[in-house]
């Protein structure tokens, strides 16, 4: 995949041609810092150059949810194929509980009833298991594990009710089929990491067995806009780089009311009450992200009721760089954490 092509689709941006005149060359967003890997360096320098070219249509998109989630999904099933072959994974089309998912399993998978279930991100109104398909494979590639990504209904058509509820609905099939909660695992990107939390929470509040574990990818943990960095690091994010479709994603997501919607514990997860019982997360992300606040935060609140929490963060990374950065040492350290996380949490087959 071209670094083009992979900068379109990991980050779920759209890299056709500008309309309008692009931002300045020296604009910080899109400079690469010196601190970072070599290896890191060399993609994401012309990386972010496809981003500065694409960056004007996306402020011509603005709330246009519709077209940005059409692009997002442009090429998914050739980059799938080319994503299985590299990563040595079969994914095969599922429906749990009348939601549709890819069980995605390693040609060689460990044996027994530990797996994973994995929420893709996207902004909640974009994005696909398809489109996604690189960090379910990645995932499954490095644990030997099954990763089942859930293809839940995106905002606005579904709120943060009817997206956890889905993802809920997942983890119950799962738990119906045989394997229990103590050797299921949780992680999700971004908009996917908000909703493993935020389902964990709904999980608990209707009494259902916990999860054994979450990792969440550079996590929105507040759908509102409160947080240190959502300002200091406003012009530095290369990614989420487009303040009104970001405004639009969060208000769709919230649903009717959103004003209460952005309140709820099940949509901003750094509201949740951690003095219940709640699974071991580890929280990843990048000191270039708008969303570094959210990541503090959530561990802060997780530690401060003595729940277990890990907060691993990286030098110079952008949002959810885990995925397109996967073969750097960067990319590596992040997923053998989380890997050995995961693994360490899940009970023994």
């Amino acid at each position: 995949m071209s670094i083009k092509a992979a900068c379109a689709a990991m980050l779920l941006l759209p890299s056709a041609a500008p309309a309008q005149q692009a931002p300045a060359e020296d604009e910080p967003r899109f400079t690469v810092p010196d601190s970072v890997s070599p290896e890191a360096r060399a993609i994401l320098a012309p990386a972010l150059a496809a981003q500065r070219q694409a960056r004007p249509q996306r402020v011509n998109l603005g709330t246009d949810l519709l077209s940005i989630r059409a692009m997002a999904e442009q090429g998914a099933a050739e980059r799938m194929a080319a994503v299985a072959d590299r990563y040595r994974v079969v994914a095969t089309p599922a429906t749990l509980d009348g939601v549709p998912v890819l069980r995605v399993v390693p040609r060689d998978a460990a044996r027994g009833k530990r797996l994973l279930i994995y929420v893709h991100g996207g902004g909640w109104a974009t994005g696909s298991a398809r489109s996604s398909f690189r960090t379910a494979a990645i995932f499954a590639d490095a644990t030997k594990l099954e990763v089942v990504s859930v293809d839940y209904g995106l905002a606005p058509e579904q709120d943060f009710r009817g997206v956890t509820g889905q993802v809920a609905a997942v983890y119950r099939a799962l738990l119906a089929a045989g394997h229990d909660a103590s050797r299921i695992g949780l992680f999700g990107d971004s908009a996917g990491g908000n909703i493993i939390l935020g389902t964990t929470l709904r999980l608990r509040d209707e009494g259902q067995p916990l999860p054994a574990a979450l990792v969440g990818l550079s996590p929105c943990t507040d759908l509102g806009a409160e947080g240190d960095t959502r300002r200091t690091l406003a012009d530095a994010d290369p990614v989420l780089d487009v303040p009104e479709t970001l405004e639009a994603m969060r208000l769709a997501y919230a649903g009717e009311d959103a004003a209460a919607g952005m309140l709820h514990p099940w949509a901003s997860p750094v509201r949740g009450d951690y003095r219940k019982p709640f699974p071991p997360t580890l929280i990843q992300g990048g000191t270039r992200e708008l969303l570094l606040s959210d990541f503090v935060r959530q561990y802060q609140v997780m530690r401060g009721a003595g729940r277990e929490a890990m907060l691993d963060l990286y030098e110079g990374m952008p949002h959810v760089f885990m995925s397109y950065l996967a073969d750097t040492p960067e990319g590596r350290q992040a997923i053998a954490t989380a890997r050995d996380f995961l693994l360490a949490r899940l009970a023994a087959d």
